[in-house]
Parts: C-alpha cells; structure tokens; sequence
C-alpha cells in the first residue's frame, strides 16, 4: 500500500477504508497492473528503495526491504566472529498475528450469516497473503 498510496484509486479508498484489507487488495491490483511499466524501467517502482539497514550497536544490526506482500525485517547479532543470532519478522507472521490486521479486520466486520462471514474471512486471508491456504470453520 505505501507504495502506491498517491495513486488516485488509492486515495479515493482511503476515505472510506482507511487502514480496510480493501485498500490493500485494490493497491496489489495496482501494483500488478503497473507491473509491466516497472519491469521494463528495470524495477523503478514508486518509491522504491533497496534494504535498508541500521547498525544498533557494536556487533548488532537490523534490515528491511519492502517485497510484495508487506516488509520483511532481519536482526542479526554477531560476537567474536559468529552469528550468535538472528531473527526475521516476514510479513505474513506480522498479518496473521494475535490482533494483527487479519483479526481487526474480522472483528469490526458486521455480518449477516454463516456464508457472509466465511466469504468475508477468505477475502480477507487472501487480500493480506494470497500465498497464504487457509480453512474457514464457523461454529
């Protein structure tokens, strides 16, 4: 969504769906419908930028770069010459998480019936990751 967040559709969304999975499932469509200007400029996306890291102190460091389904941060830490860790945070652990988007969206979603949530539900999985399988059970 960020990249993309001038685009007129986008902002037209925006008034009504702020923060919604709307936005972010109309911005991937934008983006993809973009895609072929993109490759062809070698990859110049709207606001493209390559990883961007940070040294946050002696031995200790962290990145992050934007990919297709949101940014994917790393964390390393590194003493006498080894790796003593390192973490990633992918987007889908970030969407998908306890209160993540995934559950504030189906939280303030208003529904009529069993099929309406279950519709909505899938929607919504597959607007935050369409990479991502999922099974709907309604009790």
């Amino acid at each position: 969504m960020r990249r993309y967040a001038g685009h007129p559709l986008l902002r037209a969304l925006d008034v009504r769906h702020r923060d919604d999975l709307m936005m972010r499932l109309v911005a991937r469509v934008v983006e993809y419908l973009d895609m072929p200007r993109c490759l062809a400029g070698r990859l110049q996306f709207p606001s493209w930028r390559p990883v961007m890291g940070r040294r946050r102190a002696a031995g200790i460091g962290t990145g992050q770069v934007e990919t297709a389904r949101g940014r994917l941060l790393h964390s390393v830490e590194i003493a006498d010459g080894t790796i003593r860790a390192y973490k990633t945070l992918s987007p889908t652990e970030r969407n998908f998480r306890p209160n993540g988007p995934l559950w504030a969206a189906l939280m303030r979603r208003k529904v009529a019936d069993v099929q309406a949530i279950r519709t909505y539900a899938r929607m919504s999985v597959m607007a935050l990751d369409p990479c991502v399988a999922c099974d709907i059970e309604v009790e």
